[in-house]
């Protein structure tokens, strides 16, 4: 009797898992800009800002574009339901404008060569139907350990058309980011990240 109920209860699990399966739809999508100035122009960007301080007296914004990344998600139609959110790009897409800052961002920051990717991860779910500002948990994956971190995210569907906007503030310390900071400029620990994608449905 009691493997009877344990097969019928493995068969409901399994029906259900098929069920849900058949009714996502794994959505995906990339972006590519060929410098600087193009990721500045977009509407679509992963934009990150710190702030630097120089001789201890001026301080001014820092910001810098992913030039190339790739998104994937799960979408249930029927429910408007969004999960497993992921979004990956390798570090040497990272660009400042400046190849002299981009250089020890690469190197000395990110890790590069020995790590070659970011992957940030949200696994929801998230509601579209509900129309308002969200608090996203998620992870990054950076420099070979697994990160927390929250997002505050406006998801709108709109016209068989998904825009995703999200703002988060990082640690330098926190993610155990190296400090680039040098003598006559000196970077603020807070990372400002900044993300605007698009995805339209056929």
């Amino acid at each position: 009797m009691g493997d009877q109920l344990k097969l019928k209860g493995s068969f409901i699990l399994i029906l259900v898992v098929t069920i849900l399966g058949l009714r996502a739809e794994i959505i995906t999508g990339t972006s590519q800009f060929d410098n600087f100035e193009k990721a500045q122009e977009s509407q679509e960007h992963l934009k990150f800002t710190v702030e630097s301080t120089k001789v201890g007296l001026f301080s001014s914004d820092v910001d810098g574009y992913v030039l190339g990344y790739k998104y994937t998600a799960d979408y249930d139609e029927k429910n408007e339901v969004l999960r497993d959110l992921k979004l990956g790009f390798l570090i040497e897409k990272m660009d400042t404008d400046h190849e002299g800052r981009d250089t020890k961002l690469h190197s000395l920051c990110m890790g590069l060569p020995t790590y070659k990717k970011i992957k940030i991860s949200f696994v929801g779910p998230v509601f579209l139907k509900e129309k308002k500002a969200t608090t996203l948990n998620g992870t990054v994956a950076i420099r070979g350990k697994e990160k927390p971190f929250t997002m505050e995210t406006t998801l709108i569907l709109m016209d068989k058309k998904l825009t995703i906007k999200g703002k988060s503030i990082w640690s330098l310390k926190e993610m155990e980011i190296p400090d680039p900071s040098i003598a006559v400029a000196k970077l603020s620990d807070e990372i400002r990240l900044d993300v605007l994608l698009t995805h339209s449905f056929k």
